[in-house]
Formats: C-alpha cells, structure tokens, sequence
C-alpha cells in the first residue's frame, strides 16, 4: 500500500481510508469562513511557502514539480521541476520547500527531494529568473542523506530562522542507528548558512550541520513568527506523535525514549498524542484580522483525519495551555501564515497529497484591511510583506512610519494612525480582492526589535471613494 506517512501499524494502514473518509465534519469556531483559493489542480503536494512578493510555491511530491500560486490563480506551467522519470515510492519525492529571507535581491529558493535514482536525499537551490526556477544546484554532500529500502522516513521540511539560518529536518532512513549519531544527517534537525549549505559557526557540534538529534521523522517545522523558537512536529512509533520545541544542542530521546517519559538530559516534547494522528505542517498566527487570543497560537494539522488543532502556548512558547479542534476537513498537508494575515491550508485529494489550497478568513476583518509580516526569517537583513485587500479594481496607496498616532487623526477618508515617513508604490487590486508588495530591508541592528508601522488609503475608481486601512505594526527582527 503507498501512502505519503507509512505509520506503525499494518492494520491501521488498511482502515486509513476508510477513517479519513467519515471523520466528522465540524464548524470552524464563530465568525470564520473557510474560503478555497485552488480547488483542485495539484498532484499530490505536500508542502508550501510564501515568497516576499506574496506568491505560493507548493511543492507535488510525486511529480516534483514546484507549482505556483499567484494572485490567486494556479499557474498552468511548473515553476520548476525535478525531472522524475517514474513515480517515487514510499514518502519518498520533492518534500520540502523554504525561501531565502533575501528573496527579493537573490531570488533564491530551497529544495528538499530524492534523488531521481531513488537512493539519497538530496538539498538544492534554485533561482527564480523572469518567473521560472533555474540555476538548479545541488548543495548538500553526495550520499549525506540515504533514503532506506522503503523509501520511508526522509523528513524534509525546511524553515529559517530569525538568525537567517536554515533549519532541516531529516527523517532516521528507517534505521535506528542515525538519531543517536551525530556524526550523520539523518534523525537531526540540521541548520545551515546560506546560499551554500555552509556550517554555521555557532552550531552546537563545532563543525557539524547537527543542530538538534533524536529525531524519529518530522513533518512539520516552523520558527515561531513572534518568538522565534523553532517548534517540529514529531511521527512516532509505539508511544506517540510528539510536538517538539527544538533547542540548540537537544535530544529528544529516539529510539530510547518517545513521549514524556525520558530522563534529563533528554528533552521531552511539549505535547504528545498517543492516538498517532500523524502529525504534518505546523506553523505560528501573528497576524491580526483574527480575534484577540489567537495571536502567537500555534496551528498543527493531523494527516490522518484531516484536522488542525490550534495551541495556545505560555508566554515563554516553553508549554502547551490548552490545545483545542479548529478546523476539520480533508486530509492536511501542510499551513502556513499567509502575508494577508491569513492561514492558508494545502489539504484534499488522498492520503498521499493535497490537490487544494484554501484560507482560514474572520468575517469582522475589514475591508480594506491591510497586514504586514516577514513571511520567511529576519525583517532586518530580510524582507517584510505588505498584504493588502480590497475590491478589485482599487488603488492602494501604502506608506512606512517608525510612529504611531493614538488615538489617530480623524481625516476626511478616516482615521490615520500611521505618520508616512516614506511613501511606497501605489498597488492596483486586479485579481483575488488582495495585491501585496515586498520590502527589502538593509541589516541594521539598531533597528532590530523597533516597531514599524504601515497603512494604506483605498481609493475605488468607479465611485471615487476613500477609505483608510487598519494599521499594521511589525517589530523588525
């Protein structure tokens, strides 16, 4: 039987179907709408990522090709593509996807894939040149990440950090004897410098990628967009799925210990889930069109019944208060934070990959409305993304200020709380009632942990109205 996530138990794996198909369908909390954006269209994918200029890359596990989402429409063309001649087996293919903090001079994006041949994992990079993927260039060491006989276990999610680091993690290859090893890849979550895969030198094993070991298989990785804490989903094997907070130096016990069972210096895991829902993509919501108590919640799906589970996390992000249902629907792949200040979700088609992509939007967000985040690592040295909706065919005028009025000054178009110390392009809505535009920010420190302050006038060219956006604050990073 292939399936994207071969669990523990044969005889599970034969109900997975059958389960996935009458799980219970359940409302979203109050006053959210779950909207599609791409209703079929993908071949099975099963990870994605925001570029600064607001676009979706999603990765097909089976294909490998990279397919794009831009202003709400699936590209017809592949951004890029692998180039698999046959089917990968297994959980094994194109797995993962990151994009650099510096997008919007480099244009560069990260890969996690098989190799064709089927025997290793491999890293690359690939360039973004007049809307294609090129400049293909495999990063990481030859035979650094062999896939095992089943194909099974290979991780390959992928994220940076507020330090513009890249954190992988890399599945065990179905072999106990890697966890534990740190003089190998594989059972590690691993972090890198950029473009090239070099080995940063403040890791925790002087010289070594190892930032973190004792990993069975994880699907899921993000860096907290408020804390900056790296936080992993966890597949388990006889105890549970675990939800991680990764530390540098960590072991979090694989194949000795899993759950909250293990002895210092061991690091348990924040939650477990004995039930083994399989657990997939996890990202942070720090955006602000959601109700007060969701900012800085974590959102993790379940691959087997096709919920997200929301987690209300203590200030510190070091334990779980409380951890409820949010959604449930098709199988989940994968969740990250849209640069519009909504959750989007890759779900549907069968267990082995997404063939939908959807948003998680509040009915009380305004419109205009207009957000602003770093979608990808650092603000500072990085970029931020202004995300801004209206009715199509609008014109929105942006500007940046380092101040911010309070109450605000009631004006003819409404109230303006930001001061505009620089004024940005104005932005024409012409397609999915949302534009966004993408900032390049030089490094400087002093303005690290600052707030930065954005809003936006509308104005409808049929009626010639005006109508001032919230505004958004972002602390550079």
């Amino acid at each position: 039987m292939q399936l994207w996530s071969l669990n523990r138990c044969r005889a599970a794996l034969a109900l997975l179907p059958l389960i996935a198909s009458i799980a219970p369908a359940q409302s979203l909390p109050s006053g959210f709408q779950f909207q599609p954006v791409v209703t079929g269209g993908l071949d099975n994918a099963c990870s994605m990522a925001f570029a600064p200029d607001g676009r979706l890359f999603v990765c097909e596990r089976r294909t490998g090709n990279v397919r794009l989402i831009q202003n709400g429409t699936l590209q017809a063309q592949p951004w890029f593509q692998i180039g698999y001649t046959s089917m990968p087996t297994g959980e094994s293919g194109l797995l993962g996807i990151a994009v650099d903090p510096q997008f919007l001079s480099n244009r560069h994006v990260y890969l996690f894939y098989t190799d064709p041949n089927g025997s290793q994992n491999r890293i690359a990079r690939v360039s973004d040149i007049g809307g294609t993927g090129t400049q293909f260039t495999v990063l990481s060491p030859n035979g650094a990440m062999p896939t095992s006989g089943t194909r099974t276990h290979n991780g390959g999610r992928m994220t940076f950090g507020f330090d513009g680091k890249l954190y992988v993690s890399v599945g065990d290859g179905d072999n106990n004897a890697t966890p534990q090893n740190v003089n190998v890849w594989p059972g590690k979550i691993l972090r890198f410098d950029v473009p090239n895969l070099t080995v940063p030198s403040d890791n925790p094993f002087p010289g070594s990628p190892v930032f973190a070991r004792g990993i069975r298989n994880c699907f899921g990785i993000t860096s907290h967009h408020t804390l900056g804490t790296i936080y992993s989903s966890e597949n388990g094997y006889l105890i549970g799925d675990e939800l991680n907070r990764i530390v540098a130096g960590g072991n979090y016990g694989y194949p000795q210990y899993e759950g909250a069972t293990a002895p210092q210096p061991f690091i348990n895991p924040i939650a477990t889930y004995t039930q083994q829902p399989v657990l997939t993509g996890i990202t942070s919501y720090t955006g602000t069109n959601y109700p007060a108590g969701y900012e800085g919640n974590l959102f993790l799906c379940h691959w087997l019944d096709g919920t997200v589970r929301r987690i209300v996390l203590s200030a510190d992000g070091s334990t779980v208060l409380s951890n409820t249902m949010f959604a449930d629907h098709s199988n989940s792949f994968d969740i990250q934070l849209g640069p519009d200040g909504n959750l989007w979700i890759l779900h549907g088609q069968s267990l082995n990959g997404a063939n939908s992509v959807a948003r998680y939007v509040y009915s009380a967000t305004p419109t205009p409305s207009l957000s602003m985040m770093a979608v990808t690592g650092p603000s500072s040295g990085g970029s931020l993304t202004l995300g801004m909706t209206g009715n199509n065919g609008d014109l929105l005028v942006p500007w940046l200020g380092m101040t911010l009025f309070q109450p605000g000054i009631p004006t003819q178009w409404g109230m303006i709380g930001t001061p505009a110390d620089a004024l940005l392009p104005l932005q024409f809505v012409a397609a999915d009632q949302r534009v966004y535009q993408g900032l390049s920010l030089a490094p400087a420190p002093a303005f690290v942990g600052l707030p930065l302050h954005a809003q936006a006038l509308r104005l409808d060219l049929t009626t010639s109205a005006h109508v001032l956006t919230n505004t958004a604050t972002h602390y550079v990073r």
